[in-house]
């Protein structure tokens, strides 16, 4: 395994990184939009239940151009490293939501993370020999081929085991962004 002189990692590691973003973005757009019928049923207040899927979308509006200019200034790791973190948090309170406010909440908390798609997208090709740069972007996109999947079967697989499953999305969820974070 040929390891990079300037990160200290090896090659796969690196191309992981886009991939586990890539990931917690589609399971999280894919799912909800299948179980809302669910989660409204649950938590009741079906008025505002459009913003369980426009909340995470909005912090990323929003957010991306600040991330990408903070990026240029700071070090690229860092904001890489936390906004999982952030997302973290949201999911274990989107799992544990008692009204579908805390669920928005930690729905827009998950969109923090969803802001640093680009810049992960970009750590790549600074770090990342010519050679093996489209070999990162190719994982990436397979990452994201792979979190549809995952997350659309793994949706209908969780949330048909009881009439509260849909929780269960958060917290498989939950896990990629701790992981994606140790990685940075």
């Amino acid at each position: 395994m040929e390891w990079l002189p300037r990160t200290g990692c090896p090659v796969p590691i690196t191309a992981y990184r886009g991939c586990a973003c890539s990931l917690l973005a589609r399971e999280v757009d894919y799912v909800l939009t299948a179980r809302l019928s669910q989660i409204v049923r649950d938590l009741g207040d079906a008025a505002i239940c459009g913003w369980i899927i426009q909340g995470p979308l909005l912090m990323q509006s929003v957010l991306s151009p600040v991330v990408g200019r903070l990026s240029d200034v700071l070090d690229r790791k860092y904001l890489a490293a936390v906004p999982p973190l952030i997302a973290f948090v949201g999911a274990c309170i989107s799992a544990k939501a008692k009204d579908m406010s805390m669920l928005i909440g930690g729905g827009v908390l998950i969109g923090v993370t969803l802001s640093t798609i680009a810049i992960v997208q970009a750590i790549p090709s600074e770090v990342l020999p010519l050679k093996y740069r489209a070999l990162a972007n190719g994982f990436a996109f397979l990452g994201g081929a792979v979190g549809g999947l995952v997350g659309s079967l793994g949706a209908g697989g969780v949330t048909n085991t009881n009439a509260s499953g849909w929780r269960n999305i958060f917290w498989v969820g939950g896990t990629a962004p701790p992981i994606r974070s140790l990685h940075s």
